[in-house]
């Protein structure tokens, strides 16, 4: 039980020691069969440097693969894992690989932010060596943002620092970059300077050639373009390969086109495309035998897992045939339980619902007797209110009778004399007036309850004047029981007329409310 933990301890550390020395020389590894041993052990234990290196080197490896977002994930893991151990380098390694991402895929800004931590990192851990490699790339990043000033200043001062650690490959790549950037910059003297200085190295001299080429190009300068494009061609000191070969062979073509000579623009041309086919064709090679070999190891990864999980799989299988019968009888069973108890229940829902349907029907029938009875208590009431109307009405006329007949000052005497055997007329008359409104509402149809809601600015005492109106008083009869005069009468109806703003007289517009109320009721 012991042997296995340190079997795969061992295993682990080979596997991330040999993908460390593979990337250390240079090496191009396609292939996570190895690191994934290591990432298989590391992220169990709590050793967080070795787990970070694991995640960093998986990253490089789907980096090299372009597969970006897979490379971020496992680089961004290492990064947290890192910054728990504070490992300077590594994450100044891990910051240069996700600029390196980033800048391949144009996110120059991005590049540029992680390019700047890294430095931070390697200067923090005093790596000049790297320290200066990244100087190189944030002049690349300047470079992208067309601030040229700071790139030929970064690129100045890593070739400073390379050509003191005499870097040849370094100092050649660095020295052509800053003739560019010369180039753009317009900076002919200092272009003339660098390649007078390093005319007998031939490590880079093909960079140079072509940034010559370009400069003169761009001063339509043709021939010294094309001299130095020819000059790249014949040097037997620089080995070419098809890339570089296809590039001449554009610039040359660019240049014939400008000077109007087809004929040799043609020609170029064609040397163009057979190299464009021979790239074609060794891309096509390198791609199947990448693909072949990628399909090998993981063929060979798959027959091992296989292996492996055969046993697994048929064990889990098992497991789950008997889960699942137990899980179907216990439903069975819970169905079952549950449909018998909703049976019962629904039962008993519907002995309640009968007997709540009796004790409706019982409630609506003592209901139904209680309105009627209303009803008919309502009705009688109508009428005798009805009965006490006609009889009040009675009186009043009978009162304005006798006015109109003993008017005068001789026959005062036996019209007070008459009234006093009928009644008091003011006690009457207070009697009468206080309960008008309500029975002339009730026997006209809510009459007065219209006027009030449609009309809100009349007071009480109009409404009352109304209420004579629709009652079928006389013009004398108003004017005796008001103590008015009979022209006053038409006074006060004109004067409601504008109240109310209503073009016809008050009796007529009365009359014909209250016939319109009817019909609305008995419609």
């Amino acid at each position: 039980m012991t042997r296995i933990p340190e079997n795969r301890a061992i295993k682990a550390r080979y596997a991330l020691l040999y993908t460390e020395a593979l990337h250390k020389n240079l090496v191009k590894v396609t292939s996570d069969s190895l690191i994934d041993i290591a990432l298989d052990y590391y992220p169990k234990t709590n050793d967080w440097q070795r787990t970070a290196k694991t995640y960093f080197y998986k990253g490089k490896i789907y980096s090299t693969n372009n597969e970006w977002k897979k490379a971020c994930e496992n680089l961004l893991q290492a990064e947290q894992l890192a910054l728990k151990t504070n490992d300077q380098k590594l994450l100044g390694l891990i910051y240069n690989e996700l600029g390196e991402i980033y800048w391949y895929q144009d996110y120059i800004e991005d590049a540029f932010k992680y390019y700047q931590l890294s430095y931070k990192y390697f200067l923090n851990e005093a790596d000049s060596l790297n320290a200066n490699y990244i100087l190189g790339s944030i002049a690349g990043c300047y470079l992208g943002k067309n601030k040229l000033d700071s790139a030929y200043i970064h690129y100045d001062k890593a070739l400073k620092f390379f050509k003191e650690e005499r870097d040849t490959k370094e100092i050649s790549y660095l020295e052509s970059a800053l003739l560019y950037v010369c180039f753009l910059t317009e900076n002919t003297k200092r272009i003339h300077e660098i390649f007078a200085k390093n005319k007998k190295d031939t490590t880079n001299s093909f960079n140079r050639y072509v940034i010559l080429s370009e400069c003169h190009y761009y001063l339509r300068q043709y021939d010294s373009a094309q001299y130095y494009l020819k000059l790249a061609l014949a040097d037997s000191t620089v080995k070419l390969n098809n890339i570089q070969k296809q590039s001449i062979y554009l610039h040359l073509y660019q240049i014939e086109e400008k000077r109007s000579n087809y004929k040799e623009a043609f020609q170029y041309v064609l040397e163009y495309c057979n190299i464009t086919d021979c790239l074609f064709q060794q891309e096509r090679r390198e791609a199947v035998l990448n693909t072949e070999k990628q399909f090998r190891n993981k063929l060979l990864s798959n027959q091992n897992e296989q292996l492996k999980t055969e046993a697994q799989i048929h064990y889990l299988l098992l497991i789950i045939l008997i889960l699942f019968l137990a899980l179907l009888i216990c439903l069975t069973i819970y169905w079952i339980n549950r449909h018998k108890k909703a049976l019962r229940k629904k039962e008993n829902e519907i002995e309640e619902y009968l007997q709540l349907v009796e004790n409706l029907k019982e409630q609506h029938k003592f209901t139904e007797n209680q309105f009627i009875y209303r009803l008919n208590e309502k009705n009688r009431e109508q009428l005798q209110l009805k009965e006490a109307l006609e009889k009040r009405l009675a009186i009043i006329k009978q009162l304005t009778a006798l006015s109109i007949q003993y008017r005068g000052k001789a026959n005062r005497d036996i019209f007070y004399t008459k009234v006093n055997e009928l009644m008091k007329l003011h006690t009457l008359t207070q009697e009468v007036l206080h309960n008008l409104c309500d029975i002339v509402n009730i026997n006209y149809h809510g009459i007065i309850d219209f006027l009030k809601k449609q009309f809100p600015q009349l007071s009480q005492e109009d409404l009352e004047w109304c209420a004579f109106i629709c009652s079928d008083f006389s013009p004398q009869e108003i004017s005796v029981i008001y103590n008015v005069s009979v022209n006053y009468f038409y006074v006060k109806n004109n004067r409601l007329s504008s109240k109310m703003d209503i073009n016809q007289s008050l009796p007529l517009y009365l009359k014909e409310m209250a016939k319109q109320l009817y019909q609305e009721k008995f419609a």
